[in-house]
């Protein structure tokens, strides 16, 4: 019984032995499996910081910074924002066109751990999972929340990173392991709970090693086994089974055989040489068992470095000795201070801090931190140190496995650098600046000192940005720079806040008039032009300015008053600046309750589409009408056109006001063509805006699909300013909008300074001559010559002529001997409700 006891122990130990060896190989392995995840995912920071503090990320900022993050780390596809959980971009956008839009609330196989991520506010890695787009990848999600809102309203969205699930992994080394089989489980980060990931599932219902792999949000689990799987020894072969039965057999030989002592030598001897036998066999085996941990010490892809009690490195692997540089085959004898530089980056020695990291490995067993290492030469590079200890026999060593993490600190200094500096320019973006302005403000505070802060806005930059591209924008914005930063004091800060829009803080004033000389050199700045590859471009600026504390103690406050400043400057006529004050702030207060009046009237369907008739002037029959917007608000009443067209155009909320009037006019022109009641076209009035930001075209040919109206049911008029500043926008538009079978009108026309030579080479096809001309029409001689000729010779080009504003019988009579073929005035018919003009129209075809 005792030697089948000693032969189960030892060969526990063999098990045991081979045990440890994957432990260790698998630890590593999951080491740098949870170390590739991490840093996979870690570029969608700057991005989520970005948008936290920013409340949005501009298209041209987020493409920049999810191709940085994507050249660092090859394998991750693509990235994506979603805000209010629907993808609104995506980079790179080729080959995933199809994502654009999709509300995640809409898929049941993704949404359920975006919830989760957002109630928990933490990042989850999904996994792998079916994309709308085709294949099976795992997916970094990251909710981001405005650190500028309160709770409630705190959930902006969701930055999402898409890698390649056999890239990720075999970056994470699973492709190595050739003496090793592994198979790795947790899909959704449910651990033993989760679907398999990779390998045969078989592996965990056997005896794996399995190490927990920590990911966002839970962790996936790792098992490891031999290729050709547990060794499993039998007892009898056990040298020490062997060397027991041995000692039983001398025993028994001895005192059954005491008498004959011939008899006991030879047997003696024969056992002796016997033992020697096995002694020698087990320290064969004892010497293979050294060669295979050898092997796998050796074969590590990480520097392991061994660590006597003495403090001492005086073991190391090959790689362990490529790392720091040494060319002999054999790990020097070191200390931590050999090879580390004196001081870490933070500040601490690094003796010091070794000494405390030995003090805490011992208490706690392991851990893991960042250290600076020094090479031969004296080059120093981060690493990532993996620390534990272990008992080789009658030592307490200290094992350390270290990872380069040189590509992920230069990854992580350019995001870095991405989420504070503006890449055109260099400048401090609006994240930096902010954290500059409170520093700003705090100095200011306990040295007593006045503060200015200066928003500026370039005047003209759009046209110049359209016109001559982006390339020439940015060189634009670049050469700007310069000047602002030589036309401040030093210690001045300058930053770009996006787009066309700067802030400066100027410290260490005494009073408001030091400010002038600065904001009078910096518009000075602007006086001269802009050379742009052989190309003169010229731009003003408007500037708000507030000071500190005068005006108001936050960071915050601040930059909301010198906005409004800014606005102010810009209304006052531009190329100026201009200091806060108080009243300013209830004119904002109006506008933006104005605004969320308009936003509210969309939403709650207030708009109303009124129509004026417009007169064929020959005949005396209706040629077609005008639709015409107004607001009928609950508390404000009928508000004039005059009142919110403006501040609509100034938010962009005309885009969607236009979108319903489009819809609503093609509802209403179906139902009375299906009733017969009116058959001429209509014209829609059509913003800038709507042409420069949508997909205008589309939007109609949509329209006019979805009410089955053919093309010639509409006119669209556009605006003389849009022809005229935007003529190969408004040159590609129109004719698209004329290919479609659609008339083309020209509003207002003679207000924008365009010339009939160049409106003969436009796709229109109607000039409406403005009512300022008709106003003085019959006796106002220019006015009389103005309006012959703009007939004559928009007759001479092919164009139809409309005047607006009639609202004579004298005016009328002269239009028509002047051979005008439209026209619309209160004379004929002011603009009414739909059942006004229904009704109008029964009357005139009675007549």
């Amino acid at each position: 019984m005792l030697s089948f006891g000693l032969g189960a122990l030892d060969n526990a130990r063999q098990r045991d032995t081979e045990r440890a060896a994957v432990a260790l190989q698998l630890s590593s392995l999951g080491t740098r499996l949870a170390e590739r995840v991490r840093f996979a995912f870690s570029g969608t920071e700057g991005i989520a910081q970005l948008i936290s503090i920013d409340g949005s990320i501009s298209p041209q900022h987020f493409r920049r910074m999810a191709q940085s993050a994507i050249e660092a780390v090859p394998y991750i596809r693509h990235i994506v924002i979603a805000p209010d959980d629907v993808i609104v971009d995506t980079y790179p956008l080729a080959g995933n066109e199809g994502i654009i839009g999709l509300d995640y609330r809409t898929r049941p196989n993704q949404f359920p751990l975006i919830e989760k991520a957002r109630r928990s506010a933490t990042a989850l890695l999904a996994g792998p999972v079916a994309l709308y787009q085709g294949g099976r990848e795992v997916i970094y999600r990251r909710p981001v929340f405005l650190s500028a809102h309160s709770e409630r309203d705190a959930y902006w969205g969701l930055v999402s990173v898409v890698a390649g699930t056999e890239a990720l992994l075999n970056a994470g080394g699973l492709e190595e392991k050739e003496w090793l089989t592994v198979a790795l489980r947790g899909q959704d980060g449910l651990g033993a709970e989760g679907a398999m990931i990779y390998g045969d599932s078989a592996l965990f219902d056997g005896a794996p090693v399995v190490v927990d792999v920590s990911i966002p949000g839970g962790y996936w689990q790792l098992a490891a086994q031999p290729r050709r799987g547990w060794s499993t020894p039998s007892v009898i072969d056990s040298s020490l089974f062997l060397l027991a039965i041995s000692t039983s057999l001398l025993l028994s030989l001895f005192i059954f055989q005491a008498s004959l002592n011939h008899r006991l030598i030879r047997r003696r001897n024969a056992d002796l040489r016997k033992e020697i036998a096995e002694r020698e066999f087990i320290s064969s085996s004892l010497m293979q068992s050294e060669d295979r941990f050898r092997t796998l010490f050796e074969r590590s892809p990480d520097p392991i470095w061994i660590r006597g009690q003495d403090g001492r490195i005086n073991l190391g692997n090959s790689a362990g000795l490529r790392a720091l540089g040494f060319k002999g085959p054999e790990f020097p004898s070191v200390t931590v201070a050999d090879i580390s530089p004196e001081f870490q980056p933070d500040g601490q020695s690094s003796v010091d801090k070794a000494a405390a990291l030995r003090i805490e490995v011992e208490r706690e067993g392991a851990l893991r931190f960042e250290w600076d290492h020094k090479r031969v030469d004296g080059s120093v590079f981060p690493t990532e140190v993996t620390l534990c200890t272990i008992q080789l026999a009658h030592e307490l060593v200290t094992y350390a496995v270290v990872r380069d993490i040189t590509a992920r600190k230069e990854a992580e200094r350019g995001l870095e650098y991405l989420a504070h500096f503006d890449s055109v320019t260099g400048l401090p973006n609006r994240v930096l600046f902010h954290k500059q302005l409170i520093e700003g403000i705090d100095q200011a505070r306990h040295q007593n000192n006045c503060m200015a802060v200066l928003m500026l806005d370039l005047d003209g930059f759009k046209l110049v940005n359209d016109s001559l591209g982006h390339p020439m924008g940015d060189l634009l914005l670049q050469h700007a720079t310069h000047r602002f930063v030589d036309a401040v004091r030093q210690g001045d800060v300058v930053a770009r806040l996006g787009g066309d829009e700067f802030g400066f803080i100027l410290d260490g004033l005494e009073c408001e008039a030091d400010v002038v000389p600065v904001v009078g050199k910096i518009l000075a700045a602007l006086q001269q032009p802009f050379f742009l590859d052989g190309t003169a471009a010229l731009v003003t600026a408007s500037i708000g300015v507030t000071l500190y504390p005068q005006n108001g103690a936050t960071a915050q406050a601040l930059l909301t008053q010198a906005d409004t400043a800014m606005y102010a400057a810009k209304e006052a006529g531009r190329n100026d600046f201009c200091f806060y004050q108080s009243h300013m702030t209830t004119q904002i207060q109006a506008r933006v309750a104005l605004e969320a009046a308009i936003r509210q009237a969309l939403e709650r369907n207030e708009f109303e589409v009124w129509y004026q008739s417009k007169l064929d002037l020959n005949t005396g029959k209706v040629a077609g009408a005008e639709a015409l917007i107004r607001w009928r608000s609950p508390t404000l009443g009928l508000v004039s056109p005059a009142d919110f067209i403006p501040l609509a155009e100034r938010t962009g909320l005309i885009v969607s006001i236009g979108h319903w009037l489009l819809d609503h006019v093609c509802s209403q022109v179906r139902r009375w063509r299906d009733s017969g009641l009116f058959t001429q076209h209509v014209a829609i009035n059509v913003a800038v805006l709507q042409i420069e930001r949508g997909d205008f075209v589309e939007d109609v040919r949509l329209a006019l699909q979805r009410y089955e109206l053919p093309a010639q049911a509409l006119e669209i008029e556009v605006t003389e300013s849009l022809v005229m500043n935007r003529k190969e926008l408004a040159h590609t538009v129109l004719s698209q909008l004329r290919s479609m079978g659609l008339t083309v009108a020209v509003d207002d026309f003679g207000t924008g300074y365009s010339s009939l030579a160049y409106l003969k080479d436009l796709p229109i096809d109607n000039l409406k001559i403005d009512r300022t001309f008709i106003s003085g029409l019959p006796h106002d001689k220019a006015y009389v010559a103005i309006t012959q000729a703009v007939i004559e010779l928009g007759h001479a080009l092919g164009f139809t002529v409309t005047a607006e504003g009639i609202e004579t019988q004298e005016q009328l009579a002269f239009l028509r001997n002047a051979g005008c073929d439209t026209g619309q005035g209160y004379l004929i018919s002011r603009p009414v409700p739909v059942d006004e003009f229904e009704a109008l129209l029964a009357v005139t075809d009675a007549t």
